[in-house]
């Protein structure tokens, strides 16, 4: 009687660790990238360090998940963390730790936006480029949206600056393209995407990279001419 017990105790405790169990998660053992470069990471968060990057098409192997990102195991055997929302078990969609439920490739306008945009932080800046390893300022602005959206900006800051609706910078936004006069222009000349307390991320000539500023003072504060915010 008692070996029968522990039997089915053992059958159990079986059946629960492999996601069978209804109140546990579903097990998606593989996931493709979706995105066209996307950063490995060595934690659940957008600032650990990146040690590697996967591709388009790429097959991970997911071992866990942590809120919005999922540890893999990626084809040359190396694991780290990706960011769920830029991987699919069918090419539109992924599971999440909810039990059935399925999570679209929507998400959040922001967040999407912030991955994408912070996934570039130190990349060059070039001259006339737009990625996916080199930009100008709003050839950066223009992958970040293609990326996100699948829409195409113009490559030209001032162009940028006419697109959408205006915002006021009072009433700026996490995802807004915020626009500027710099090197004493009189016109707009420079555009990034606006993150939130008072910072914006942005192809920098005079940094070399893609970079983070501070637009609540000092140059960028001056040199502000508007945001933008496309629906």
């Amino acid at each position: 009687m008692i070996k029968k017990i522990l039997l089915s105790a053992s059958l159990i405790l079986m059946l629960l660790n492999m996601g069978i169990s209804s109140g546990f998660a579903q097990e998606v053992p593989n996931a493709y990238v979706k995105v066209s470069s996307l950063n490995v990471r060595n934690g659940a968060d957008i600032n650990s360090q990146v040690i590697g990057k996967v591709v388009s098409g790429q097959k991970l192997e997911i071992i866990e998940q942590s809120g919005k990102w999922s540890k893999a195991r990626l084809e040359n055997g190396s694991i780290g963390w990706v960011y769920s929302e830029y991987i699919s078990s069918n090419g539109s969609t992924y599971l999440q730790n909810s039990g059935s439920q399925v999570v679209s490739r929507g998400g959040s306008r922001s967040s999407s936006l912030m991955v994408v945009a912070n996934a570039k932080l130190g990349a060059k800046y070039s001259r006339g480029a737009e990625g996916p390893d080199r930009f100008d300022c709003s050839g950066f602005v223009k992958y970040v949206y293609k990326e996100v959206f699948g829409k195409v900006l113009p490559h030209s800051s001032k162009s940028q600056s006419q697109l959408g609706s205006a915002v006021s910078r009072e009433a700026v936004q996490t995802g807004d393209i915020v626009v500027f006069a710099t090197a004493g222009s009189s016109s707009v000349n420079h555009s990034g995407i606006y993150m939130n307390d008072g910072k914006f991320i942005h192809a920098s000539s005079y940094d070399g990279k893609v970079v983070i500023s501070d637009m609540s003072s000092g140059h960028y504060y001056r040199a502000f001419r508007g945001a933008r915010r496309l629906n």
